[in-house]
């Protein structure tokens, strides 16, 4: 068999990425033994396999406790230097690389071994069905096709389960908004955008709790606040105590005691937090072994402009393109939804009004990479063309003076359904949205118009 098809250092870089904490399952899929041409690297799949059927922890120790014929400890030491080598952003594409060079020395195998029988002197006949029946085997683990049938059948089988309730969208609590996007479906990213300073995070946060509430599993990822800022957040929209209030000398022992039923809330939720990656390669690799080990429902991302990837990027558009595209294949990777947070940029005469397509089309491929883009929009006066109806609701939060706004929610593109918008309550004291009325859905919004 010719080895010189081969790439070991995609194999230790496959390999390492999931012994240091890749998803197996997303990984590994496809591949088999004779993909890798090290024995070493063969012995090590082998056992990865192993753990996985048995669900044991996949780390040095256990991949080499029952590797029969190898040295433990040799095997731990190359365990161990391997997962320093691993690269899990890219270890997708390595492992489809791998199974095609693997393929590709079947092949190679195949033919040798007909030629051979030719030299030998077997009959035509007796070659050709040979190569006939190595060419249908290795043409089944080339490619797969779906044919109409099989399609359909798991089509229905999907719709059957949904039906029957055995799958539930995620939804995010704002029940006008569910009405038009159905909830968050798994594989998609969705886009929250709007202009700085509008409640953005608090939005994404108060979907977080919602989302943790029905029993499902969120991770958090901020790039702009710190552990105490974000616990400060959630208290709030717990407790209904302001954040600053929570930090005062002046504290109240009524309020004291509230906080600490809100933390006895907070502490029994599902919601994991990580502030310090930057890099969208290094939340993949979190978020895949957060899946695997405790399971994941929803990943918020707060928020793409200032989040970094390690491919270089001639300029702000493309880094920004390669984001986006990031995020929605680990959406599809992991199979849930991606809830991404974007900054659309202040512009002369237009931060009193809607943000536009058009607007986040200037950032990269987040339109294009988006299933769903909702805006963020503060009513500030009564002429704004998304006011009509609630001209008394604002003129009364601003006779009222308690700091309480009317937000817009505008579904600007939704890949699979409706579009439209609806109004919304905001409380920043407290880090709370509330439903006005139920949604308006649209083909036409004014935002369309732009």
């Amino acid at each position: 068999m010719n080895q010189s098809i081969s790439s070991v250092q995609e194999e230790k870089m496959l390999l390492g990425a999931v012994i240091s904490g890749g998803s197996p399952s997303n990984l590994l899929t496809g591949l088999v033994e004779d993909d890798f041409v090290v024995p070493d690297h063969k012995t090590i799949f082998r056992e990865i396999r192993r753990c996985i059927n048995e669900k044991s922890p996949i780390d040095p120790t256990t991949i080499a406790s029952t590797s029969g014929g190898v040295d433990a400890k040799y095997l731990v030491d190359i365990c161990a230097a391997l997962a320093k080598e691993g690269n899990p952003w890219n270890a997708k594409q390595y492992a489809e690389h791998l199974h095609e060079l693997g393929n590709k020395r079947r092949l190679c195998g195949l033919f040798d071994s007909c030629s051979a029988g030719l030299k030998e002197g077997r009959s035509m006949q007796e070659i050709m069905d040979k190569c006939r029946q190595g060419m249908r085997d290795l043409s089944s683990i080339t490619g797969k096709v779906i044919r109409m049938p099989d399609a359909i059948g798991r089509y229905f089988d999907r719709i059957d389960a949904l039906v029957k309730g055995d799958i539930v969208p995620i939804k995010t609590g704002l029940a006008g908004l569910d009405d038009i996007i159905w909830g968050l479906s798994p594989g998609e990213l969705d886009i929250i955008g709007a202009r700085p300073s509008v409640g953005k995070s608090a939005f994404s946060l108060g979907v977080a709790l919602r989302v943790a509430r029905n029993g499902k599993r969120v991770m958090f990822c901020s790039l702009e606040m710190n552990e105490f800022q974000f616990m400060k957040r959630i208290i709030s929209e717990i407790s209904g105590i302001n954040s600053m209030a929570q930090v005062s000398p002046t504290l109240s022992d009524r309020q004291y005691v509230a906080i600490g039923e809100a933390c006895n809330e907070a502490s029994k939720l599902g919601i994991s937090f990580t502030f310090d990656e930057t890099y969208v390669e290094d939340i993949y690799s979190i978020c895949a072994r957060e899946k695997d080990e405790k399971g994941l429902d929803l990943l918020v991302f707060d928020y793409m402009q200032i989040a970094n990837t390690r491919e270089k990027a001639e300029n702000e558009t493309i880094r920004l393109s390669r984001i986006s595209s990031k995020l929605k294949r680990l959406a599809v990777d992991l199979d849930i939804p991606v809830l991404a947070l974007a900054q659309v940029k202040r512009q002369e005469g237009t931060s009193n009004r809607m943000p536009t397509l058009s607007e986040l089309r200037g950032s990269g491929s987040m339109e294009q990479d988006a299933d769903k883009v909702i805006f963020l929009h503060r009513i500030e006066r009564e002429e704004d063309e998304y006011c009509k109806f609630h001209e008394e609701t604002l003129r009364r939060f601003k006779r009222e003076g308690r700091g309480e706004q009317l937000i817009v929610a505008n579904v600007a593109k939704n890949r699979d359904g409706a579009i439209g918008h609806i109004h919304m309550r905001f409380e920043p004291g407290k880090m709370r949205y509330h439903c006005l009325t139920p949604s308006t859905q649209s083909t036409n919004t004014p935002t369309e118009r732009s």
